[in-house]
Order: C-alpha cells, then sequence, then structure tokens
C-alpha cells in the first residue's frame, strides 16, 4: 500500500509504510475483545522476535531463489516480507524499552523472571524498568562468589565498586 510521500528519500516512506501496516495488523493481532496481548506472541521475548526476523529473511531467500529460476511466487512478495522485517525490528527495539504491550515488570528482555542470582546487573532488563528495578549491585555477592550459570564467573569489582567480567567473559 503506497501513501503519499512526505519524505524525499523513498526508504523513510517505506518506514511510514510500514508504521501504518504495523497499526492496521495490531488492530486484528492486539484486539481489545482478546485477553492476548502482544508480548504474548513473544514467549522468548527477544529470541522469539529475534526467530521470527529470521524466518521472513529465509523467506526472501527462498522467493529470490524461485524468481531466479523462472518460478512463480504465489503469495507474499519479497517486498512484503522486507515491510514485515522492518516491523518486526521495531518490536524488538520497543520490547528491549518494555514498551510492548503486555510486557511485565520483573522480567528480562528473554521473558525470564528475575532475581538477584540470575541478574547482577540490569543490563538485561528493558529500558523501562532498568529505573524501577533495584538491580543487585556487586555489593551484594560476597568476593569469589559465583555469578549466575557461568562456570569461572566470580564476583569482582574495580576501584569505584562495578561489577568486573572475569573468566571468559574477561575482555
Amino acid at each position: 500500500m503506497k501513501e503519499s510521500k512526505q519524505f524525499t528519500r523513498e526508504s523513510a516512506n517505506i518506514l511510514m509504510e510500514a508504521a501504518e501496516l504495523q497499526e492496521r495488523k495490531g488492530q486484528d493481532y492486539q484486539n481489545p475483545l482478546s485477553r492476548v496481548r502482544q508480548a504474548d506472541h513473544y514467549p522468548r521475548g527477544v529470541y522469539t522476535i529475534l526467530d521470527t526476523i529470521n524466518g521472513k529473511m529465509l523467506r526472501m531467500y527462498s522467493v529470490l531463489e524461485t524468481m531466479e529460476a523462472g518460478g512463480k511466487v504465489n503469495f507474499e512478495s519479497v517486498e512484503d516480507s522486507a515491510i514485515d522485517m522492518i516491523n518486526y525490528a521495531s518490536f524488538l527495539v520497543a520490547y528491549m524499552r518494555g514498551e510492548i504491550d503486555g510486557q511485565e515488570m520483573g522480567k528480562d528482555i528473554f521473558n525470564r523472571r528475575t532475581s538477584k542470582e540470575t541478574h547482577p546487573t540490569t543490563q538485561l532488563y528493558p529500558t523501562k524498568f532498568r529505573e524501577i528495578t533495584k538491580a543487585p549491585s556487586i555489593k551484594d555477592f560476597a568476593p569469589g562468589a559465583a555469578l549466575g550459570p557461568f562456570e569461572g564467573i566470580v564476583a569482582q569489582e574495580d576501584s569505584v565498586g562495578k561489577y568486573v567480567p572475569t573468566g571468559r567473559f574477561a575482555e
């Protein structure tokens, strides 16, 4: 669906087209009469969104290879899939920010419950929830204590009391 041009760059007009499509589709996917919220579509948080983006990319490869071989494409075009990818990329950013309808405080960007043991910093919290949620400080861990499920990652701090990665995560 092409609307009137508002920008000098066609790529910016395509972003507007994607936004308009997202608004129209959203009325079906997040209907006020339904209990289903947008976050419910992403049980693994950003990983689910990335899987969907990957599926769209694979669809585009398949369609392009079919076209190149002289075959007929029956349904969704490469352009349709690309616009869907734009929208899913925007969902990923919105999820990272904690702005997807139905996201819960107390869950990270992978839709996992957060705790002191699993989240020694707020890095994996959606941006919106970072200020609200008090992340555990390095001082909440004994020096040398294991941090999370990764063997060899221990609590250490630098001169200003910030977490210093060790083991395989050290730079």
